[in-house]
């Protein structure tokens, strides 16, 4: 079945590996499109950049073949993402050739990197033919490498477009405050963090065995993680003198209880050793530099020595810990009774627009803040990522850091208002806010994200006994699955038909000023903004005129809605956002 399996970095898989031979990937027409998003995008990056080189970032399934061509059937949308991320970084590196050139081991680097995507005069890479992924990559490749040829149709609203931008302008954020010299050298080791990621390739006779192998992988799983590896430690540490091993894991399935996803229990680790690490008394800190931030890499290293030193006193830690945990990732099962009832609804907003770094402040508040009224505080956090999503500032890798710091800040007597205010400095300038919320496409980036926007703009337009329940489920319809009642509408619509489409409105129908919410999206669909305004059905009206939509004043009375209706909505929508938030 398996003919050869071996552990390569990623640049002995995309130029020569260590027997001389160098490969072609091919992705059968028969395999699904490349449909990694932002957040399997965002993830990629911060493990290569966060962690030290040699990273390992999984496997890929191959069946052998007698060429040099190999077909992918398990690891497609690793190896495409990995190479637009090279081809990003060769874009920067272009841009910024005559800074470094007198150089000659950073010109030979980047001169090398060429082999990353070529195969002598051939791409490394081809892609399925599905939704024109084969046609975008070759279009990309060959106008990075200086072959420019014509856009494919539509190029720009696909997978493969929009990863190079993610990946461009992710670059270009973490390098933005440097001085030239800094930002080559950060640009050159994140080239020698992707270079040394460690992937193991597994090569198969055919098919058949690469179908079987694929299926075995994903069914039974083959690398014991993170999370297992400490539990194994935790019971052949404790279980000799201390504890029966069917007590310690007993006590270990409360934690995994309490947090049940895999990528979760990683995060909930690293958040509860940087959090609490970090404090002036803590108990449990390790005494070693090489270990003293938790990372993915470092998280075994950091807990087989607390649990060396105090891993019975660890345990009950983290099961009351991991206990308060789960009411940040999983908001709707918080008892409506409990003590956390009234956080319910700023904690779902929160998991629901993406506040994940945000879970480690939260996590210390709940423990040492809980006698205090919290409310102010997760509402502010939510415009505050709001706003950091939209402006994408602070970058992604900051924002550990930032809450980090925010916790020393309160263990060293600071106050909630300390904490605001430091993080409204880390905040574009006002100007910047303001035209980014206004002329962002933040429908495209996040439906969640721009409804949770649209709310609050709406409850601070209304009084409390107009106020309706915008996120409530409709469960109504017996044997379906329930459905939000409330929706974002676009005003001009987004598909509009043949004779309604308006050049100046199509720009623009993703943004904050074409924006609405309805109990009515079904009906409403496609249809124009005149028709949107009074429609009626079964006699009752359920147009834009008719609900009781306080931001949808600027609808009334207006019998057209052009480029101009838009940025005048936006401007207000995000005057009456931001009152009070600055």
């Amino acid at each position: 079945m398996i003919t050869e399996t071996s552990q390569k970095t990623v640049k002995s898989l995309f130029t020569i590996d260590d027997k001389g031979n160098s490969y072609k990937y091919i992705i059968p027409p028969y395999q699904r499109e490349y449909s990694w998003k932002e957040e399997q995008w965002e993830s990629l990056f911060n493990d290569i950049y966060e962690n030290e080189t040699g990273y390992f970032l999984g496997s890929i399934i191959c069946i052998s073949s007698e060429t040099n061509e190999l077909d992918v059937i398990d690891g497609q949308q690793r190896l495409t993402t990995l190479s637009i991320l090279l081809l990003s970084l060769y874009k920067t590196l272009n841009e910024h050739y005559n800074y470094f050139s007198n150089e000659k081991h950073l010109t030979k680097k980047f001169l090398g990197l060429e082999e990353y995507f070529l195969d002598e005069d051939n791409l490394r890479i081809s892609l399925s033919i599905q939704n024109n992924n084969e046609e975008d990559y070759s279009y990309l490749a060959w106008m990075i490498l200086d072959k420019p040829s014509i856009p494919p149709k539509n190029y720009g609203n696909r997978r493969i477009a929009k990863a190079f931008k993610y990946f461009s302008e992710r670059i270009e954020l973490e390098t933005a405050e440097c001085c030239m010299d800094d930002k080559i050298k950060l640009l050159f080791l994140l080239l020698d963090k992707i270079s040394s990621s460690l992937i193991v390739k597994i090569n198969t006779r055919d098919a058949s065995s690469a179908f079987i192998l694929f299926e075995s992988i994903n069914n039974r799983g083959m690398i014991l993680t993170p999370i297992d590896l400490i539990k194994n430690t935790l019971i052949s540490k404790l279980s000799n003198n201390q504890k029966p091993a069917t007590v310690i894991n007993n006590e270990w399935q409360e934690v995994i209880k309490n947090i049940n996803d895999y990528e979760s229990q990683v995060r909930f680790l690293r958040h509860y050793y940087n959090i609490f690490s970090n404090l002036n008394e803590y108990k449990f800190k390790v005494k070693c530099d090489e270990v003293n931030k938790a990372t993915k890499s470092s998280l075994i290293k950091i807990y087989s020595e607390i649990i060396k030193n105090n891993g019975s006193d660890l345990i009950q830690d983290l099961i009351y810990k991991s206990n308060i945990y789960n009411n940040f990732i999983n908001p709707r099962g918080i008892d409506e009774y409990g003590i956390y009832a009234k956080y319910k609804d700023s904690l779902e907003n929160l998991n629901r627009i993406g506040a994940i770094p945000a879970n480690a402040l939260l996590l210390y508040l709940f423990e040492y803040h809980k006698d205090k009224d919290l409310s102010a505080i997760l509402t502010f956090l939510e415009k505050w990522f709001v706003i950091r999503h939209v402006t994408n500032t602070p970058s992604t890798n900051k924002l550990d850091g930032i809450f980090i710091d925010m916790i020393k800040l309160l263990d060293n007597k600071g106050t909630l208002d300390d904490v605001m205010k430091s993080l409204l400095d880390e905040l574009p300038e006002v100007e910047i806010i303001k035209n980014k919320l206004m002329t962002s496409n933040i429908y495209e980036f996040s439906s969640n994200l721009t409804k949770c926007l649209l709310i609050h703009i709406e409850r601070s337009l209304s009084t409390k006994e107009s106020m309706k329940d915008y996120w409530a489920l409709n469960t109504s319809n017996e044997g379906k699955q329930p459905h939000p009642v409330w929706t974002v509408e676009h005003i001009y619509p987004r598909t509009p038909k043949e004779n309604d489409v308006d050049k100046e409105c199509e720009s623009l129908k993703d943004t904050l000023g074409n924006l609405t919410i309805t109990a009515y999206n079904g009906n409403l669909s496609n249809r124009s903004y005149a028709e949107k305004l009074v429609l009626e059905k079964e006699g009752k009206e359920i147009g834009f005129n008719s609900e009781n939509i306080k931001i949808n004043a600027l609808l009334k009375g207006e019998v057209e809605w052009r480029g101009n209706n838009i940025k005048t909505r936006g401007a207000w929508l995000v005057e009456k956002f931001l009152k009070d938030f600055l």
